[in-house]
Order: C-alpha cells, then structure tokens, then sequence
C-alpha cells in the first residue's frame, strides 16, 4: 500500500490532464503537459534557444515556440483545422504566419528538439502533427515553405535512413493536405495555403537502444517571399510490445499506436486492435506495422490471460457511472487507484489517480464510441469499458 500511496503522491504532483501525446513518464514533457519546454531545447534562425510566444495566442503573433492548451481552430485554415489533436490536450505550435518579407523583425526559421536515451521502455517513439504552408510559387522549389522531422545521433547526423525523416514543401497537389486561402490579416492573403490535418507517426528506435536520440522539428518559411511555415506538434513513447486486456471469455491484443497501417497473423486483420475469443494461453500473434513513410516492423504477442486478472474482473468495489457517458464520468473505489484511459485502438488518453474514492473525469471532448478503463488497486488490475456518447 506504501508504494501504491507514493506513487500516487507523484502521480498527482504532475499529470492533472495529460494527453494521448504526453501521458508516458519514460519521456516527459513530451507533449508539452507541463505547459513548458522543459526537456525540449530550441533554435531560432539557427540560433540555439527557445522564443517562446504568449500561449494560445493566434498564429499571426510573435513568438517561433508557443503552448497551446486550450480548443480553438487555426485561421488560415478557413477554420478547419482543430489546434489540439483528438483528445489531446496540450501541444506546441512551432512557427507561426509572420514573415521576413513583410516583417523585417520575423524570423525565418525555428526547431524543437526533444532528446532520449534509447531503452525498451521508450524505443517506440510517436509523433501527432499538424501543418500549414503557404505557396505563391505552386511548384517544387528550394525556396519554398517547409516542415522537416529528422532522427539525429549524438553527433547531430541524421540515422534511420528514410525511417528518421520526414520532408514536406509547400507546392500543388500535396498528398493529403487541403487548400484554401489564409485569414485576410495574412501577409498574402490571396496566396494559397496548403494544410495537413493531424497525423500520428512513430519510428521504432529499439535499433539504437543505449544510445542518445534526438528528434528534431523544423519549420522554415520561404525565403524572399511572403510565404509562411508552421506546424502543430505533440509527442510520446512507449514500449515495442502489444499490450492485452484480458476480459474473461475474451482478449483484445493491442498493437502501438501511430502506425499507418497494421496485419495480424493469424487472422490478417488490419486493425490496429484484435479480440481473440476464448483465448488460449500460449498462442503467439504477430503484427507488421507499416509506418508513415513505409517502414515495417514487427511485433509478437503470446496469449497470458491468466486467472488472477480475469479472477477480479467484475469486482463489485469499482463502480464506473453514467455508461454511456456524455459529458462527466465517475469512477468510484473502495482503495486508493491509478486509472489509464485508452481508446478501443490502445491509443492512452488520461492517467489520473484516486487518492480518495471518487474521482469525476470530463468526457466531454472525447470523440463517440468504446473506450478501455484499467483500475489499479493494492488488489490488482480491473478492466472495464465504457462508451462515449
């Protein structure tokens, strides 16, 4: 009890609200949760530091690093893109619509760097991100707006291959991003702006597990001309390995989030979840994940529902009301508890703690449909679902 109470204790110094990108301690302040850059480093037209702007002000402010914490959408999306990803709750805007060409003062380019010393707990590393160029040149150029995400060694070099890198410029018919023209304060207003809704990658870095890692993000505004960069991001990371929830006649086998695409054997399923009816234990599962930018990988998963998890199931001192829930839901126990809330997918969305018996949580910004609750007691882990309505 003395351990679950400490835990407790630090649990509720520092998670009140973490998102689905920051809610993994093995990277802290990943996703921008403290409402800082702690453990993020930063340059500013390659200058090292960190410019921060005034939080959740608009993209026409100053400002290269700037929190944003609280629902809006983005202006020069025709108001379409949603600042924070689904679920989340904080995350950073890097850039912003000023530009050197209409603002002598403005900079031209910014990063964010977060850093990791690779182990299994924390070698699958996952990325949401939200872009927005602006393009007046509609065809490839090395002048153009962009968005870049590399993989750097200790010695700044970029490792992976093209599994460590991501580039994006700004020029017609972009796969995957949205046209549409800027807010009418824009530097440009009649130049087109391109923008990519939120996407979640991840990159397995288990290859480099005892080395140092960092991932990088830069945005970098055309240069001479009025055409601006700027990207939404949030991250995580987690462990290389499926994850089960046990349920009694049933186990749904969770594979890590952030991949584009997923293949089950046995089954072929393309999920990023499966349910395994009448489980037996001892029957291995692989899945190959497919990244983003068309890595493959994969993982196993040997079937372990053993008696002691399915033996607590339905314990009647955990009480979780209304279900389906709308806008609060309460969970209610008899001990003191840490709670994960995941998406039916695996995607973890809130850890909170129950230093009492009752705790209220706002459900209201959930997207509709299943969700997992894993309550953990002194007793051990109790399952359940619920649904968002």
């Amino acid at each position: 009890m003395q351990k679950l109470l400490t835990t407790l204790a630090v649990l509720i110094a520092i998670i009140g609200g973490w998102n689905s990108a920051s809610a993994q301690n093995n990277c802290p302040n990943s996703g921008f949760a403290l409402g800082n850059f702690t453990d993020w480093t930063g340059k500013v037209n390659n200058i090292a530091g960190i410019l921060p702007g005034t939080p959740n002000s608009l993209p026409s402010t100053p400002g290269s690093q700037t929190i944003m914490n609280l629902p809006g959408t983005d202006p020069n999306t025709a108001n379409m893109l949603s600042i924070l990803p689904p679920a989340g709750t904080s995350v950073c805007r890097l850039g912003n619509s000023l530009c050197k060409a209409c603002d002598s003062t403005a900079p031209t380019s910014a990063s964010l760097s977060y850093a990791i010393t690779v182990t299994a707990s924390n070698c699958i590393f996952t990325y949401e991100y939200a872009v927005v160029l602006q393009d007046s040149f509609g065809s490839v150029t090395a002048n153009a707006a962009r968005f870049n995400i590399e993989v750097l060694n200790n010695a700044g070099q970029q490792i992976g291959g093209v599994c460590g890198v991501y580039n994006v410029v700004a020029q017609n018919n972009l796969p995957g991003f949205t046209k549409c023209l800027p807010a009418s304060i824009a530097c440009a207003p009649q130049d087109t702006v391109l923008w990519k809704d939120w996407t979640t990658a991840s990159i397995d870095l288990s290859p480099y597990i005892g080395q140092n890692v960092s991932i990088q993000f830069t945005v970098i505004d055309a240069s001479n001309r009025k055409d601006f960069s700027y990207a939404y991001i949030s991250c995580s990371c987690g462990t290389p390995y499926c994850k089960q929830l046990c349920t009694g006649d049933s186990d749904i086998i969770v594979a890590p989030a952030g991949f584009a695409a997923y293949h089950w054997n046995p089954g072929g399923d393309s999920t990023q979840s499966i349910t395994v009816n009448n489980p037996v234990n001892g029957t291995v599962y692989s899945c190959i994940l497919t990244s983003v930018t068309g890595c493959i990988f994969m993982v196993y998963d040997t079937i372990s529902c053993t008696t002691s998890i399915e033996a607590i199931t339905g314990r009647d001192d955990i009480i979780i009301s209304p279900n389906p829930a709308i806008n609060d839901l309460y969970i209610e126990t008899s001990q003191p508890a840490i709670i994960d809330i995941s998406s039916i997918q695996g995607q973890l969305i809130k850890t909170l703690a129950i230093p009492n018996n009752k705790i209220k949580i706002d459900v209201s910004t959930f997207p509709c449909g299943l969700y997992i609750v894993e309550v953990r007691t002194e007793r051990g882990t109790e399952v359940r679902k619920f649904i968002k309505e």
